[in-house]
């Protein structure tokens, strides 16, 4: 009777009680605003979640405070923003930075060198708070291997959200080696992610998954996958739909500058310039398809561009490939490879497919969840999608476009063309991405996510507990 006192006096006070969530996120160039997505190889769409679920949690009652701890570095080239040790999101959330024994930018497979050295500052900054954060959510594998070290040296439970996982890359064949990297480093480095993804599952509290496809067969590629402890929550989207004119007129001026024929639909891909994200078999698959190549455009936006002394191997080796593919193929003013795009242009890139009834492709070789599909359905395009992860679910479940093998150049082409030449089915794909779009929202995604957390912290609170009054 006194046990179950106790609980349910916990469960009130943790309703009344106003959270404060510590994220962790150490990979890409992580910043307030203005992130420049494809700066490096991991400045991708994690960011852009991190971000955009810290300010939609943050403007909740329920919660007092949230703050994103990322490493601090300053390196030429990049923003000196980086090394701002504390700067403001959005209302009662910060972006903190921390030194790690590196001062300069380091890439995502040599973070695990640095995470000693940025735990220990990490944690001295936590005691010298006045209040805890209640729970940590890591995200990637390194900011979990943090989060298992917080919880031992302050008792913090923590929630992981994976984002990308080293088996996937394992079976899909993105995880390949660059034929200029020996293949016994890659496969090494792969090794020491994976086990290292295994440990933080099995000192979560809670997973988050995207989809369905994640939380059953992503993670269920892990012996300390626990499905009892994982939780399915589709992102939000916060991009803005509605494209300014001069935003699209500066699209329009660039795209023109580029292709011959500029009014024809578009396929339009728009991501980092990765190997996992297959965008040469994209490119190769338009150019074998020569009615594709009439009746389409192909139009690849893959990210901001550094000086070469300063863009990453495997980003520069990407777009060489794409240009000397292009080349090859004798396919200039059909393909249109912009050297850049602002952040705040992404709805502009959008409309302007949609407008010209263009379809929306990503044949990654996997893909954990999409978030270019759910900015580009909302916008009005069909979608041309991997069908390995959370896109069988995006796509698959809402009838907004066609799924694909990502290695098959033949079935990528016929999907582009059934969608660009049939307009009943084009226009059917388009409304139904629309309406899909809805299902992705950040109100009703933090509404399930907080519901979790306190979940997760009674549950913790009663485990704690029943250990003291045993002991």
């Amino acid at each position: 009777m006194g046990a179950f006192t106790m609980k349910a006096c916990t469960k009130n006070i943790f309703r009344d009680k106003r959270l404060f969530i510590l994220h962790i996120a150490l990979q890409g160039c992580l910043r307030a605003h203005d992130v420049q997505y494809g700066l490096t190889a991991d400045t991708g769409g994690h960011i852009r979640y991190v971000l955009e679920l810290a300010a939609a949690t943050g403007a909740r009652p329920e919660v007092t405070r949230v703050e994103i701890a990322t490493r601090s570095f300053r390196e030429p080239g990049f923003d000196p923003i980086h090394a701002q040790p504390r700067e403001r999101l959005d209302g009662n959330c910060d972006i903190i930075r921390f030194a790690s024994n590196r001062t300069g930018y380091v890439a995502k497979e040599q973070l695990g060198a640095e995470s000693r050295s940025y735990s220990a500052a990490l944690v001295r900054y936590l005691r010298r708070l006045p209040v805890l954060p209640d729970i940590v959510h890591a995200h990637y594998a390194d900011a979990g291997q943090i989060a298992l070290w917080l919880k031992q040296e302050l008792g913090l439970p923590f929630v992981f959200t994976a984002h990308s996982l080293g088996r996937l890359k394992q079976v899909s064949g993105a995880g390949k080696a660059c034929k200029a990297v020996r293949n016994d480093v890659i496969t090494d480095a792969l090794r020491r992610r994976i086990q290292t993804e295994e440990a933080v599952l099995a000192g979560a509290s809670l997973v988050i998954a995207s989809s369905r496809d994640e939380a059953e067969q992503q993670l269920g590629l892990y012996a300390n996958h626990d499905s009892r402890r994982t939780c399915v929550i589709a992102p939000g989207s916060s991009l803005d739909d509605t494209a300014p004119a001069p935003a699209l007129a500066r699209i329009d001026g660039i795209l023109r500058a580029l292709l011959h024929k500029p009014d024809k639909p578009p396929i339009l891909a728009l991501a980092r310039p990765v190997r996992r994200k297959n965008l040469a078999t994209l490119l190769q698959a338009y150019a074998a398809d020569s009615q594709l190549r009439e009746r389409a455009n192909l139009v690849l936006f893959t990210g901001s561009r550094q000086s070469r002394n300063r863009e990453s191997s495997e980003n520069a080796a990407v777009r060489q490939e794409l240009h000397g593919l292009i080349e090859r193929c004798g396919l200039h003013g059909h393909v249109a490879l912009p050297a850049s795009h602002a952040p705040g242009d992404v709805s502009a890139i959008y409309r302007w497919a949609a407008r010209r009834r263009g379809v929306f492709a990503n044949v990654a070789y996997s893909e954990p969840f999409g978030l270019t599909l759910i900015e580009a359905a909302r916008c009005g395009l069909p979608l041309v999608a991997t069908n390995r992860g959370g896109p069988c679910n995006i796509v698959g479940e809402h009838g907004s476009g066609v799924l694909v093998d990502p290695h098959d150049e033949a079935a990528i082409g016929n999907a582009l063309c059934r969608l660009l030449a049939n307009r009943d089915l084009w226009s059917q794909c388009a409304t139904a991405a629309m309406q899909s779009a809805a299902h992705f929202d950040w109100h009703r995604h933090t509404a399930t996510y907080l519901q979790q957390l306190r979940t997760l912290l009674e549950r913790e609170r009663a485990v704690s507990w029943r250990r003291r009054s045993t002991a």
